[in-house]
């Protein structure tokens, strides 16, 4: 049985549910809503592949729309590496990740393998097939979302405090998140996949700058890869 964009829309609506609102001043609904948006924006740019690979896009602008998808995967891969070194060790000790492991396990073959049908193509070894898309896509979505979605129930501001989480434990975590961010992040690649793909919000991410339905990212930040971008899910008039 395929993933549907109904299948898509149930989970979207979860993750937009758990993200809702303001930044909870509450740390242990922070965990929550911060991952929630995260997997809020990752589930949306998904989707803007999934949607831009059923047009014209992957044969008559191959090159914007292959650096587009590639990029999906690059944050999802920098999401996961800073989750699992410094999130999970932290967390960890007031829940169980059991499931995300799990999880993750499963998304790594089907992640990889989309991966590299995005990288032949690219480089000329293949030709683009839709039909090898959709068996790819089908394989991903699924698990993908699943985690996106199950991994909250892990994250839950009950289970945390029940856990033993205290403002003092979790105080310096979203610090050590943003300085591990830092050090792996392009920011001409990862602050657009953010604020491009969460629902034209203005509550997250948090950015150096002010965030505001005027202004979202200094120009030259969007620029540098433009041709991407219009796929997004709120591509500027830059």
């Amino acid at each position: 049985m395929s993933y549907t964009q109904v299948d898509f829309d149930r989970d979207l609506a979860k993750l937009r549910e758990l993200s809702a609102g303001d930044k909870p001043a509450d740390l242990c609904a922070f965990m929550q809503w911060e991952m929630a948006w995260t997997h809020r924006a990752l589930a949306i740019f998904l989707n803007q592949v999934y949607k831009a690979s059923k047009t014209s896009a992957p044969t008559e602008d191959a090159e914007n729309f292959l650096g587009y998808a590639q990029q999906w995967v690059r944050f999802l891969e920098l999401h996961l590496k800073v989750e699992n070194e410094v999130i999970v060790p932290v967390l960890s000790k007031f829940t169980s990740f059991e499931k995300s492991h799990s999880e993750q396990a499963q998304i790594a073959g089907p992640l990889a393998a989309f991966s590299a049908y995005l990288a032949a193509v690219s480089s000329g070894a293949e030709g683009w097939s839709a039909a090898k898309a959709e068996e790819r896509a089908q394989a991903l979505f699924p698990i993908v979302m699943q985690h996106f979605v199950e991994q909250l129930d892990e994250l839950d501001p009950e289970v945390l405090r029940k856990g033993g989480a205290t403002p003092e434990a979790l105080g310096g975590l979203n610090t050590s998140v943003a300085a591990r961010v830092s050090e792996l992040a392009d920011p001409t690649r990862e602050v657009p996949s953010m604020v491009l793909h969460n629902d034209d919000k203005i509550e997250w991410p948090t950015m150096p700058w002010p965030l505001t339905a005027e202004f979202k990212m200094p120009p030259d930040l969007y620029k540098a890869h433009s041709g991407w971008w219009k796929y997004s899910q709120n591509p500027l008039a830059l």
